[in-house]
């Protein structure tokens, strides 16, 4: 099972283990970069624009061989999940207003969320 998420463009990776960089500094080609992430191990690092910003993103699949063959066409297929989990979370939260409800009952909080799912599925 692998991961995708976000990163700060200080966050430090190395491309070869113990000689740290930030990751602004790294020439990114379009297929990704193979970098080590300290304590953790090694990961792909892809550049994405948006809106004159550029963010970074990195990619962790257990299996080496496969993390290197990871390109931007499997970048762009799991970012667009990724971005609609995030979209659903957030139209749950603030739209649906998940978090605001005030029972205590199992009976009423199962409601509360079924009714908050309706809507967002009406949305």
């Amino acid at each position: 099972m692998g991961f995708l998420f976000g990163i700060a463009e200080n966050r430090q990776v190395s491309l070869e283990r113990g000689i740290p960089v930030q990751v602004r500094s790294l020439t990114i080609p379009e297929s990704g970069l193979v970098v080590y992430l300290k304590e953790f191990g090694w990961v792909k690092v892809f550049c994405q624009s948006f809106k004159n910003e550029v963010r970074y993103y990195i990619m962790h699949l257990p299996d080496k061989t496969e993390l290197r063959q990871l390109n931007r066409q499997d970048f762009r297929q799991i970012h667009d999940r990724h971005w609609q989990i995030e979209s659903f979370h957030r139209v749950i939260k603030q739209v649906c207003n998940i978090e605001r409800f005030q029972v205590r009952t199992e009976a009423a909080i199962r409601t509360h969320c079924f009714c908050a799912l309706q809507a967002f599925c009406k949305l």
